[in-house]
This record gives C-alpha cells, sequence and structure tokens, in this order.
C-alpha cells in the first residue's frame, strides 16, 4: 500500500471542553473538485485497511482519494447510492437492484443482483458478517406529489454474492432508507409511508438477532401517542445503545382526514420503550416548523453525535449525546439546491478524521477531531505539553514534576501498540524531550508520562 499523505490545511484552532477530556477542533477543510464536470454525491466510505476514501454518486460512479481529496480517481463508472466499508477492507455499493463489491481495496468490482428494481440506499453488516441492503425511491405523481417506493430489506450470508429478500413482519410501502445495529446485532429499520398511498401508522421497526419476522416500535412522546410517519430519515445508535431518530409525519390515524403534524429528533436510551424530543436548535417550545430534523446522524469514534438538516440549519453537533448542540458549517459552502431526500455524509478514519459530503456538492469537506488528554487524577500535579500538534520530523515534549522522580515516556499508535519507550530520569520543575518518529506512519498516537505517583496522556498527530 502506498503511504497516504495527509494534508492539514488548518492548525487546530480551539479547545472545548469536555467531561474528562479536550477536545480540539479544526474548521472543515474542502477538497478539489470530486468530478471534472459535477458530481451528484450520494454516500461515503473510508477503507479500515488502507485508509482511502470512496465517493459515491449518481453521475461520476465511485472517485477515489488517497491524499484528503488533492487529487481523484474513477473506480467504478456505474451510479451508486450507498457504500459501506468492512473491518478487513471490502467495499460494498449500492446500485440500482445491485450491489458492487471489492475485495482488492477498489481495484476491480463484482456484481451482484437483488430481486428488486429500486436503488440501494443503505448497506450495513452485524458481528457475525451478515449483510443487510435496504430498497427504496421517491417518485412523483401526475400532481407532483412525491411518494416512496421499495422492495424492503435483502440479506446476505455469504460476503455479498447472493442476496435474500427478508421482510417478514413490515408493513407499507417497503421503502427504507436507513437502517442501524446495536452491540448484540439487534437492526433497527426506517421506512417511508408513501405519501398517504400506504398510511400506516409505523415508521420504525426492529428485529432482534434469533427473530425471523421484523416487530413494529411505536414512538410516542408528550401528548403525541398516535405517532404516523410519513418518512423515517435517519436512525444512529451510540455506544451506550441508545437511539436517535430523524422523521416527520403527524398525530392523524389510518383512515383519518385531519392531524397535527409533527417532525423532529428523538433519543431513546431503552431500546425504543420511551422517547424524548432533542432540540436542535436550543428552542425548547416542541413545534413542527420550531425543530429541526435530523435528515441524517452519525456518531464518531469519540461518541460526538452529528446531525444534518436541509435546507439551512446544515451540520449540528453535540458533544454531550444530543443535550446541546452548535452548527458546525465553517469553510463548508452552499450548495446550489438541497433536498430532505438527499443529506449529509458522514465517514471516518481510525486517526478520527471525519469526512462529510453535502448534497449537490462537487466537494469533500474534512476535519480532524482529537481527544486531548486523559482525565487527570485527584492531586495530579504532573502536566505535559507537545507541540507542534500536528507534528512532522520532531515532536517536542515537555513535562512538568512537582519533584524529583523516575518517570518513562511511551507512545502508543492507534491501534494501542507500543512504539516507543524511554525510561527518563526526571527533575523537579520542567523537563524537555523529543520524539522523532522514524518511518513511523502518518496517524494518531497517544503521549503518555508515568511516575510512581503521576500519569497524564496526551494525543498527537503525525502529519507527512
Amino acid at each position: 500500500m502506498p503511504p497516504m499523505k495527509l494534508l492539514y490545511a488548518f492548525v487546530l484552532s480551539f479547545l472545548l471542553l469536555l467531561p474528562g477530556s479536550l477536545l480540539a477542533q479544526a474548521v472543515w477543510s474542502p477538497s478539489q473538485p470530486i468530478s471534472p464536470t459535477f458530481a451528484n454525491t450520494t454516500s461515503l466510505a473510508v477503507s479500515p485497511v488502507t485508509h482511502q476514501v470512496f465517493v459515491g454518486s449518481t453521475d461520476s460512479g465511485i472517485m477515489k482519494t488517497e491524499n484528503i481529496g488533492r487529487t481523484w480517481q474513477q473506480v467504478l463508472p456505474h451510479a451508486v447510492y450507498s457504500m459501506h466499508a468492512k473491518p478487513d477492507g471490502t467495499l460494498y455499493a449500492g446500485g440500482t437492484g445491485v450491489v458492487y463489491r471489492s475485495t482488492d481495496h477498489g481495484l476491480t468490482w463484482t456484481t451482484h443482483s437483488l430481486s428488486s428494481q429500486w436503488p440501494v440506499r443503505k448497506i450495513i453488516h452485524n458481528s457475525e458478517d451478515r449483510l443487510y441492503a435496504a430498497t427504496g425511491e421517491a417518485l412523483g405523481d401526475e400532481n407532483n406529489q412525491e411518494y416512496y417506493v421499495g422492495d424492503g430489506i435483502f440479506t446476505s450470508t455469504d460476503n455479498g454474492q447472493t442476496w435474500t429478500q427478508d421482510n417478514e413482519g413490515l408493513l407499507g410501502t417497503l421503502s427504507i432508507w436507513s437502517i442501524a445495529i446495536d452491540k448484540n446485532d439487534k437492526v433497527y429499520i426506517g421506512t417511508h409511508d408513501g405519501n398517504d398511498r400506504n398510511d400506516i401508522a409505523i415508521g420504525l421497526f426492529s428485529r432482534q438477532k434469533q427473530q425471523t419476522a421484523w416487530q413494529p416500535v411505536p414512538v410516542s412522546f408528550r401528548n403525541i401517542q398516535n405517532l404516523n410517519m410519513a418518512s423515517l430519515f435517519s436512525v444512529a445508535l451510540d455506544a451506550d445503545d441508545s437511539l436517535y431518530i430523524g422523521f416527520q409525519g403527524s398525530n392523524k390515524l389510518p383512515g383519518q382526514t385531519n392531524g397535527t403534524a409533527v417532525g423532529g429528533t428523538l433519543k431513546s436510551a431503552d431500546g425504543g420503550q420511551t422517547w424524548r424530543p432533542l432540540y436542535l436548535t436550543g428552542n425548547t417550545h416542541w413545534n413542527y416548523w420550531d425543530q429541526p430534523v435530523a435528515h441524517s446522524l452519525y456518531v464518531s469514534q469519540q461518541g460526538i453525535l452529528f446531525a444534518s438538516n436541509a435546507p439551512s440549519r446544515g451540520i449540528l453537533v453535540s458533544y454531550d449525546k444530543g443535550q446541546t448542540w452548535a452548527r458546525d458549517m465553517t469553510n463548508i459552502a452552499r450548495a446550489p439546491y438541497f433536498s430532505m431526500l438527499q443529506h449529509f455524509q458522514f465517514a471516518e478514519t481510525a486517526y478520527h478524521h471525519v469526512y462529510v459530503l453535502q448534497p449537490f456538492d462537487n466537494f469533500m469537506y474534512s476535519k480532524m477531531y482529537l481527544l486531548g488528554s486523559e482525565p487527570t487524577q485527584p492531586g495530579n500535579q504532573l502536566s505535559l505539553e507537545l507541540f507542534p500538534n500536528p507534528f512532522g520530523a520532531t515532536l517536542n515534549v515537555r513535562f512538568t514534576l512537582p519533584a524529583a522522580a523516575e518517570a518513562t515516556l511511551t507512545v502508543h499508535d492507534a491501534k494501542g501498540a507500543v512504539v516507543y519507550s524511554q525510561p527518563l530520569q526526571g527533575k523537579a520543575g520542567v523537563n524537555h524531550w523529543q520524539w522523532t518518529p522514524g518511518q513511523h506512519a502518518h496517524g494518531l498516537y497517544s503521549v503518555k508520562i508515568d511516575t510512581q505517583a503521576y500519569r497524564v496522556t496526551k494525543k498527537v498527530v503525525l502529519a507527512r
């Protein structure tokens, strides 16, 4: 694998104080144009093996970059609506009624048919490597009213070579655009109800690992007891298996003609038994027009929650599991069009480099999110400074001890392996050391100073 050269165009601009840690945040950095003409981007994936970034689009196929978007190469010419990367580097891309698969990091692709005429909107896998593919499409009728169609869920147990329709228990149009899987392999899916053509009171379904039929998950909150979801745009789970959904709908029962419009973003900490609204704008008055809908949701490796909303609010970020939110669109240009169905896509490397695609935009944007330090222990008088950060040839290490003591400087890579260890005889006051990484790969490293009484760790990025 040729080394991927990381480019950091912006310096870490400020630190946000988090419970037990510091988060260093840069602004979004735009790539070069993805396509020489235009790429209607739909999906995004990062290879866990090569760290190459793959962007799917409907008009330029799949484009690949090895250098954070400085240059792009087309690796598949067909229209793509979704992408997924497994830990072993196998790549999947959803086309119209097909799934494309690559086992050689995007060099070659094979085509695997589904019994569907609709686009594959989402691909995901569970802990046993069972693959799930969701199908769906939005069409317009003679009155220019949008409605939804689809063939539901397909599953594969042979690494995506063959697919079987798996819709037992599902209701409605079978137009599915979102899937999430928890730590116990419980699957959640969200459907669109077809603009009253197939009106049902449920838009969220789940299935336990040993079950064969999908089960409806009733959603109620505040005084809304009969939520009819016209569109369930997004489903996501955090590390605690708390469930997040973004939806639009009403409290109108099937067969009724009147109802109150309802929409927004909800969170459940008990698998969908109880729900509470998330106030993405800070306005706690629950009103359809006041609360933005999370048209996409992404939970980062560090638990940072990203949401996107069309058309004007863009990316919203929460560092406290949805309690508070902040808009994060610096350096992201406003796209010429917007759509509630085509929304922001997120992906991330093992080094906490987050990538984002904006719909109807020919650029990819990236940003580095870093944990700054471990929680300090009570009475900890050991301080540690690392500079510059990111660094290249040499990292300067400065630490302060309350008294002379033997210390150990240890450097771990992103996988936790020790790449450098040096015993030091620390003096009272300020101590200096330098680390030269040599041939170590670019990426995220942890630098730790240990004494018999104290310990402190900070993160740093090696950028070649």
